[in-house]
This record gives structure tokens, C-alpha cells and sequence, in this order.
């Protein structure tokens, strides 16, 4: 059948799941009224607004340094990525 479940949670966040095996395909995010957003998957692929990306955060590698999302180049940053997940693509 196909289709997708949206949570919405409390401060801008909301999660996106595959309707029909219920597995979370994505984290949508968004801070400053909305302006600046981001969505990451579960294995760590992101795209977001410019800001939205600078103002992310990810713990990553021994000791789980942060890392904001900008510096993470293009190991998992992916342009259009909201879009290929809801054309039913699931980028790893």
C-alpha cells in the first residue's frame, strides 16, 4: 500500500515512518520558526537548510566527539534527500 505516519513532537521536530513495515525513515527538524530546518535518517544521511546544517550537531567516531553537521562533508550530506525518501527511495 505505501504512505508514510508523521509524528510531530513538542519544539519542531517531527518523525517520518514507513506505513506499512512501521520502520522510522527519517527525523525532520526545524528551529527558528521554522525557517531553518534539517532531516536525518537513522544511518546518519542529512540535508537541511544552509543555517539548518550549521546549526546541527552529530556525535560521531571514538568517544563520540561532536561534530557540527556542516563538517561532516559529503560522506552524509545529501541534497534532495526529503524528497528521494518521499518518492520512496531509501538512501543508505
Amino acid at each position: 500500500m505505501g504512505g508514510f505516519l508523521v509524528g510531530v513532537y513538542d519544539g519542531g521536530a517531527a518523525g517520518l515512518w514507513d506505513a506499512s513495515t512501521g520502520e522510522l525513515v527519517a527525523s525532520l527538524l526545524t528551529t527558528e520558526g521554522g525557517n531553518e530546518w534539517m532531516v536525518v535518517t537513522p544511518e546518519g544521511l542529512f540535508d537541511g537548510s544552509p543555517r539548518g546544517r550549521r546549526l546541527a550537531t552529530f556525535r560521531t567516531g571514538p568517544g563520540l566527539k561532536l561534530v557540527i553537521g556542516d563538517k561532516l562533508g559529503n560522506d552524509f550530506y545529501r541534497p534532495g534527500l526529503l524528497n528521494q525518501i518521499l518518492a520512496g527511495e531509501r538512501p543508505k
